[in-house]
């Protein structure tokens, strides 16, 4: 915590910002977007899919049952389901890995060139460090079955594998949390650049109304200019998740047809999507 008073003021920001939730423009935004996607591919995020060309991640391993064959020559979709039955694998036998490599190709796609993509960071980087991934994985998925997603971040922040940042590793506790029954909760939930700079425009709103943040600068502190930040605290994940859940149960009351459990995921996907940008 900060002596200067920096982090009341951010504290007080984020009060409001869970006070007010989603504003009303948002949630118009928002129920457009579930209506077109309702119409248009169905409203499962078990189904938000990404392409990837097996054959570029030729050498990674452990290699996920649930993904193509990487002999298979051109292109291969991947779904949120698929990662999910990877995770569930996983908590079977204990070997997070595959769900790491899932992640990957999930959250990766096909973008980048062999020299700078997600096959060369988990074949270079992250899977080299196999013995403090292991440990760090599954300390972090205990915290997550005993105590609450924000401890299981910090697990994973403070083990410090190279090229496993919070983008993907919010991903690996968003599906693994997925797979495990019975979590304390709440939901963990995958948190990047894009869900960052959506919030953090919000906390600039929220900021300059209640005249403790004119400039932006708490709002970029926190969650990062623009959404770019390194790392995001434990804390920051432990607000986000919160607000996240707070304005989900808004949309079921607020949305036709939103789901009434109000699972949180929904609208991080909407967020990424790009429905409402703050």
């Amino acid at each position: 915590m900060m002596g200067d008073g920096r982090q009341s003021r951010i504290d007080a920001v984020d009060a409001e910002m869970r006070r007010r939730l989603l504003p009303d423009a948002a949630v118009e935004a928002i129920d457009e977007w579930w209506h077109r996607r309702k119409h248009a591919d169905g409203n499962s995020v078990a189904g938000h899919t990404n392409i990837y060309r097996p054959d570029r991640w030729v050498g990674v391993a452990p290699w996920p049952a649930s993904l193509a064959d990487r002999g298979s020559p051109g292109e291969a979709s991947v779904t949120r389901e698929q990662v999910v039955e990877s995770a569930r694998t996983a908590a079977g036998s204990g070997r997070w890995q595959e769900l790491v490599v899932a992640c990957y190709v999930w959250g990766w796609g096909k973008r980048g060139t062999r020299a700078g993509s997600g096959p060369t960071l988990l074949r270079e980087h992250v899977l080299p460090s196999a013995a403090r991934l292991d440990k760090a994985l599954a300390d972090a998925v205990r915290a997550l079955r005993e105590s609450r997603p924000e401890q299981a971040y910090q697990v994973l922040d403070q083990a410090r594998i190279t090229q496993f940042g919070p983008s993907f590793f919010t991903k690996f506790l968003y599906f693994a949390d997925c797979a495990l029954p019975g979590t304390p909760g709440p939901d963990a939930l995958i948190l990047d650049t894009t869900l960052a700079r959506t919030l953090g425009r919000q906390a600039r709103a929220v900021g300059a109304e209640l005249g403790v943040d004119p400039n932006g600068g708490l709002a970029d502190h926190a969650w990062g200019k623009d959404g770019r930040r390194r790392r995001w605290s434990s804390h920051r994940y432990c607000v986000y998740l919160t607000w996240m859940a707070a304005a989900s149960r808004q949309l079921a009351d607020a949305v036709a047809g939103w789901p009434e459990d109000g699972r949180p995921d929904l609208l991080e996907l909407a967020l990424f999507q790009g429905a409402w940008q703050g």
